[in-house]
């Protein structure tokens, strides 16, 4: 099936995509598994990253500390 384009808000949708492709879902899950936001794939000033690190701020990761980053021993 190819990609359709949503004319809400002029992006392509592929119908293949899973949830955990959401940029959302991608920067809670950095978050969780103790990335720093550096690791933020997408470019500044993009939807895509506002949500990516939205998530990231949003989620809760008591081995990550205010710079994001794994605190090590």
């Amino acid at each position: 099936m190819a990609p359709t384009e949503d004319r809400a808000t002029d992006r392509t949708i592929d119908p293949e995509a899973t949830a955990s492709d959401s940029p959302f879902l991608q920067g809670r899950n950095a978050r969780l598994y103790g990335k720093p936001r550096s690791q933020c794939p997408y470019p500044e000033g993009s939807g895509e990253r506002a949500a990516w690190m939205q998530a990231y701020e949003e989620a809760s990761s008591p081995e990550a500390d205010e710079g994001g980053e794994i605190k090590r021993p």
